[in-house]
């Protein structure tokens, strides 16, 4: 047993031989908490605009979870921690000093950890407590800035523990002051760096990778600087149970490391102090981890750089960089540049491992582009199409009683496979069967010409094509994605089956989510003049009711081929999305019409006193071949006047805003525009071409083709 007295003389010495740390974390938590929070209220107060419910939510996340400054400081105070609490462990006289103390070596490693956690602790509170000091004297303080302070104590200490101990392995585990900041530097971004190698040469060499936000796990599990980021940020929008479920899976690992680090610690031989590794074991295998993944993602740099996407400087970057990375790394070893090419062996395991990597993405040896789950494996199954519906977007969480957290998912491709699951998934899995299949054959011929990048279309520029991403979910637990990319013509009629299924409609569009509470507003204009109105509060429900039923309706060859005659905007607490409706929506526009909203087309079409098309030409001149200027034109106009002719070209167009929303599902050629004419725009305020809107390739009428050349 220690006792009490000499474990504190000793945590005193500890703290005389390296006070900069101490006074480094001080100053830098002074600066980041009260000094910060004081200008914070002296600019506020002093703002005309000043805002006291503003003030004191700056002043909350000032002092609680997610402040940067904070996050910043506990990683840079862990590792400084780390590396100075053992730095004697890289001189044999100091090494022979320490050692020769008639004091246990877990009593040692315990006194300079305790230190180096405590001297961080210590000054965050006392500058948390400075902090609480100044906004009680101005008013400020109450319980919502305590807890918020209080969840950032736990987060921030949990995190800097992780942090700080695997910094104290890598010093373990090596011998020179250098050599335990490169450690470091690769215990904390090793994770990051396999993730991002794995995403590129999946991304170029199979068609059907999906990365998503599947990388971002990844990257936030074995990173863990990212794992601290994400729970920092995202504390105040996720369930206090998950955060505290992430904090005790953190302090396990925490404490794990911490008796790896005690073992190496007692194991260290004194003579280790000054060489680059202090165990011998330890060198090929740390070898072998960098030298595999910093070849393969050299040889990507290689066939970036050179612009050619050639699979040569593919493998010429690969060869050059381990030469280089493993010469390196030997000389780092040994401190001896006559050594770079010592065990061969060694160097020969890492070649044949990266050839065989190599060889595996180069050749699909475990067939990723055409694999299929057994349909009998499969418990669900989830997809999302590219170009249909990009208007919508979608919050990431909802709590029990289904009120949306404030973060909203931009990527909604991402959301939509993560929370769709579809037990009535036929239409999907022949989709993927579909995609797979041409994925397979178009990777085929891109490996049999030597490319590199593997093309998921394989089409020319101007076909039109149908982009989605499918998530296999097997009764294992498994989960399986993909993305996949065919023409349309050869999916169409499996996508309008699929749009048709009432359980795809559900959780394709979240207005089934939607409960009346949640809503703020719903705004309702004429998709083509722009008139607004605001529904009244009592008839959102009805508005909302009769919307949803007639959606369930609505056919694929409807919304593929009428244009819309009005918008529904409806703003949230979290998100605003705009719904489309349609010619066939009766009670729907019933319903808007008595709300004060004029949705009759024919009137519109009345007003409407000329059209002009315009017809671009990018990709073909007169001669048939590539646009050139010295073709004689490479735009051509041809203005309508005559009534018949206009009510027939209304016939036939697309909003260009309903269009964008929908380009890979609509049959349009952008290159071919129709402008309504100038007395109908400065009626409505828009320029002086009027309003635009692109043309149904299967409606456009015969003299339009005509007077215009059109070619397809």
């Amino acid at each position: 047993m220690i006792s009490r007295n000499l474990f504190c003389r000793l945590q005193k010495e500890d703290i005389k031989r390296r006070p900069w740390p101490v006074v480094l974390v001080f100053l830098l938590f002074f600066l980041a908490l009260p000094v910060s929070c004081a200008m914070t209220i002296e600019n506020q107060a002093g703002n005309e605009l000043y805002d006291a419910e503003y003030l004191a939510q700056m002043l909350t996340n000032a002092v609680g979870v997610g402040n940067v400054a904070i996050i910043l400081i506990s990683i840079l105070g862990a590792v400084i921690f780390g590396l100075s609490g053992f730095f004697y462990l890289h001189s044999r006289k100091k090494v022979d000093l320490y050692h020769s103390m008639p004091v246990r070596r877990e009593v040692q490693y315990a006194v300079i950890y305790v230190n180096g956690l405590g001297c961080y602790v210590v000054s965050y509170l006392i500058n948390l407590l400075l902090c609480f000091l100044l906004l009680q004297m101005n008013g400020f303080m109450d319980s919502g800035i305590f807890m918020g302070a209080l969840a950032s104590i736990a987060i921030n200490v949990v995190f800097y523990s992780l942090i700080y101990t695997i910094t104290i392995n890598a010093v373990m585990l090596t011998g020179n002051i250098i050599v335990s900041c490169l450690g470091t530097a690769v215990f904390l971004a090793y994770g990051p760096l396999l993730v991002f190698v794995r995403a590129i040469y999946f991304g170029e060499y199979f068609a059907t990778y999906y990365g998503g936000d599947i990388d971002t796990a990844i990257f936030n599990t074995l990173s863990p600087v990212g794992i601290y980021l994400v729970t920092g940020f995202r504390a105040s929008s996720v369930k206090e149970s998950e955060i505290i479920w992430m904090l005790i899976k953190v302090s396990a690992v925490t404490v794990a490391l911490i008796a790896c680090s005690v073992f190496l610690y007692k194991k260290r031989p004194s003579e280790a102090a000054g060489s680059a590794m202090a165990f011998d074991f330890v060198k090929p295998i740390i070898k072998f981890m960098l030298v595999v993944p910093l070849s393969l993602g050299g040889g990507i740099l290689f066939q970036y750089v050179s612009g050619s996407r050639a699979l040569e400087w593919n493998i010429f970057g690969t060869v050059f960089t381990m030469i280089i990375i493993y010469a390196v790394i030997e000389m780092i070893y040994n401190f001896d540049i006559r050594s770079a090419f010592r065990n061969k062996i060694q160097f020969a395991a890492c070649a044949a491992v990266i050839a065989a990597v190599v060889m595996v993405f180069r050749f699909d040896f475990i067939k990723y582009d055409s694999y299929l789950p057994g349909k009998d494996s499969v418990e669900s199954m989830s997809i999302s199409f590219e170009g249909m519906d990009e208007n919508l977007s979608y919050v990431t969480d909802v709590d029990e009683q289904g009120l949306a957290y404030s973060r909203v998912l931009t990527n909604r491709y991402d959301y939509e496979i993560e929370g769709m699951e579809l037990t009535d998934f036929t239409t999907v899995y022949e989709l993927a069967e579909l995609g797979a299949a041409r994925a397979e054959k178009i990777s085929a011929d891109h490996r049999r010409n030597g490319a590199f990048y593997s093309n998921a279309s394989g089409s020319s520029e101007q076909e039109r094509q149908y982009r989605y991403y499918v998530k296999f979910k097997l009764k294992s637990g498994r989960e399986i994605y993909r993305v996949y990319s065919v023409p349309a013509d050869e999916a169409e009629a499996m996508v309008s089956n699929l749009y048709e299924n009432a359980e795809y409609k559900e959780s394709h569009y979240s207005v089934y989510r939607y409960k009346t509470e949640d809503i703020n507003a719903v705004y309702c204009r004429n998709a083509n003049i722009g008139n607004e109105i605001t529904v009244n509060r009592g008839g959102i429900e009805k508005l909302l009711e009769l919307y949803r039923e007639e959606l369930k309706g609505l056919t694929w060859d409807e919304r593929t081929a009428e244009n819309p005659v009005a918008v529904l905007n409806i703003e949230s607490k979290t998100s605003n999305e705009e719904y489309f409706i349609y010619p066939g929506f009766e009670q729907t526009i019933a319903f808007i019409t008595e709300q004060g909203l004029d949705l009759d087309q024919t009137a519109w079409e009345e007003e409407v006193k000329e059209l002009k098309v315009v017809y671009t030409k990018p990709f073909f001149g007169e001669s048939g071949n590539a646009a050139t200027e010295s073709d004689e034109s490479l735009e051509k106009s041809v203005t309508y006047t005559d009534k018949e002719q206009i009510r027939e070209i209304l016939g036939s167009i697309f909003s260009t805003g309903y269009y964008w929303c929908n380009d890979s599902m609509l049959n349009v050629d952008p290159d071919l525009t129709v402008w309504t004419g100038s007395e109908f725009s400065s009626e409505y305020g828009y320029n002086e071409e009027g309003i635009s809107f692109y043309m149904n390739q299967d409606k456009i009428p015969g003299f339009v083709l005509e007077d215009i050349g059109y070619k397809e």
